[in-house]
């Protein structure tokens, strides 16, 4: 759920961190891999993700049908220009690259053996030849990268992102604060939005680090003001909240 609503709201950066307090061995490393297996084109999954014990029931997760997963898998569908995820790969004392075709492509540049990378292809006939791209230079939305962090403190300190916004059922109704929230999103081309964990909210998150989201950021909501259930789970929130944002950066 967590995955596709990325995908919905175009996010383009996803980020794990980890509540020491809660969380066990494996559990941010499990989710990362799901993460970024559902973001993974399916011609690739299997040469990055071979048979293990937690993917077992990966064939139940929901596509994401983002651009990267639709391109033409026929030769004769591809044009020169076109974007792909692919595969380093190596034949003999050349690069190659797998991209879904029948046959490889020749990489024009580095890159290192087994390296995830997005390609433009420049040449069909008589091979097929690409150069490496950067997914940020491509127009429209080319899907999400997954990063970690130590602590939730960590990652507002270290955030690179125009503004900051944090859900929370202790912040201020979104709705009553509508037009100072339209008037922020307006002026930014970045934001990180913070979520709590299943147990605990941002507020007790932090104060277990001496800290509080004023710290970072004067823009706290609730974006489930008047809620009838007892919880809103993480990728409810997430789902919902992007929504609600997702509308006021249109307007905005």
């Amino acid at each position: 759920m967590i995955a596709r609503a990325a995908a919905i709201f175009q996010v383009t950066r996803v980020y794990i961190y980890r509540h020491a307090a809660r969380s066990k061995p494996g559990d941010l490393e499990l989710i990362r891999n799901l993460l970024e297996y559902l973001d993974l084109p399916q011609y690739l999954r299997r040469r990055l993700y071979p048979k293990a014990p937690e993917f077992s029931y990966a064939g139940l997760l929901p596509p994401l049908r983002t651009p990267p997963h639709l391109v033409p898998s026929r030769m004769e569908d591809v044009k020169l220009g076109d974007h792909r995820e692919g595969i380093v790969i190596r034949s003999a004392e050349r690069l190659m690259v797998d991209i879904g075709l029948h046959e490889s492509a020749i990489l024009r540049g580095r890159g290192r053996e087994g390296e995830r990378v997005t390609v433009r292809i420049t040449s069909i006939s008589p091979t097929v030849q690409c150069e490496l791209s950067s997914r940020d230079e491509l127009p429209g939305y080319w899907g999400y990268r997954v990063y970690t962090s130590p602590s939730l403190l960590a990652l507002l300190k270290q955030s690179s992102s125009d503004i900051t916004l944090v859900t929370s059922r202790r912040g201020v109704d979104v709705a009553s604060n509508w037009a100072r929230v339209l008037e922020k999103l307006s002026r930014v081309r970045s934001v990180l939005v913070v979520f709590g964990s299943n147990r605990e909210g941002v507020f007790e998150i932090l104060r277990q680090d001496n800290s509080e989201p004023h710290q970072f950021t004067d823009l706290v909501l609730n974006l489930f003001p008047e809620q009838g259930a007892a919880t809103v789970r993480v990728e409810e929130a997430v789902l919902g909240g992007l929504a609600v944002l997702n509308v006021a950066g249109l307007l905005a």
